[in-house]
């Protein structure tokens, strides 16, 4: 929301014009909106992957999924960390990122040699972000309609990296000119598409929930198999699952279990909470 309120009022202030073509007071509120758009757009994607990987938690139980998430998790929010405050204090004083246009100010800032590492890495952890559950997705025992449903709610993060690629071509060519308003202007629409997909991505097992809420002849049925991820110890490398989850299917040490979830009126004992399974409405 920040960063296209930002977009939309750098529209109307020139982003997009020649920057020999706006007065000084001009670039002057055009460098403001990109100093605080910057920190937000970071902000806003960082926190996204954040909130993705804590949904992995919720409904991947297997043990090495959870561990190599925790350890996402501690690289997102290094990363986080780290390009936010670069970010914020690119220049000494943090000021002189705008005031340096006046011809009177003095100040220092960091080199462009920073601006160019951090897209590539937040690409980087996009596609590995994306990618990390597509292996437990294509061994689900789920009919083909409903698998090629569940895998593409979790490729949407496509947009997102496609968007960040755009943004970054864009941004190496920005910065090597002087023309930042011109350039910048293109350089801030890719990065709002790139953050409001992001946040789309972690809104999307919400979205689904209210889809078959609202259609429900086209998002529910009375009776369907739902997949659970759990780590059941076992010495044997082959791969089973069952449909009874009650009793313990053997096979290697990150089985895929499945369930059987029932309607709510159903004189059925229902499946145990703690199986942590993904849910109908993330279908």
């Amino acid at each position: 929301m920040v960063d296209t309120a930002i977009m939309i009022e750098g529209a109307r202030l020139g982003w997009g014009t020649d920057m020999w073509a706006l007065t000084q007071a001009q670039i002057i509120a055009q460098m403001k909106l990109f100093y605080v758009g910057i920190i937000f757009f970071y902000f806003s994607v960082s926190v996204a992957k954040l909130a993705i990987l804590f949904f992995y938690l919720r409904i991947f139980t297997t043990r090495t999924f959870k561990r190599v998430t925790y350890g996402l998790i501690a690289l997102c929010s290094a990363y986080s960390v780290a390009v936010v405050f670069q970010s914020a204090f690119n220049c000494t004083p943090a000021s002189y990122y705008w005031t340096r246009f006046d011809g009177v100010s003095e100040g220092t800032c960091l080199s462009y040699a920073a601006f160019k590492v951090m897209p590539p890495l937040n690409i980087a952890l996009d596609v590995v972000v994306m990618l990390l559950p597509l292996p437990l997705l294509l061994r689900l025992n789920l009919p083909r309609a409903k698998k090629i449903r569940v895998i593409s709610m979790f490729s949407v993060g496509i947009l997102v990296i496609i968007a960040g690629i755009l943004r970054l071509t864009h941004l190496y060519h920005s910065i090597t000119t002087y023309n930042i308003t011109y350039n910048g202007g293109e350089l801030s629409y890719y990065g709002v598409i790139e953050a409001d997909v992001s946040v789309m991505c972690t809104c999307m097992p919400a979205i689904a929930a209210l889809l078959k809420r609202l259609l429900p002849r086209w998002f529910a049925s009375s009776r369907e198999t739902y997949p659970t991820f759990q780590t059941a110890p076992s010495t044997r490398g082959t791969f089973r699952s069952s449909t009874n989850p009650t009793k313990p299917a053997s096979g290697s040490a990150e089985d895929i279990k499945l369930i059987t979830v029932l309607p709510d009126h159903s004189p059925v004992r229902r499946p145990d909470k703690s199986l942590s399974p993904i849910r109908h409405h993330y279908m």
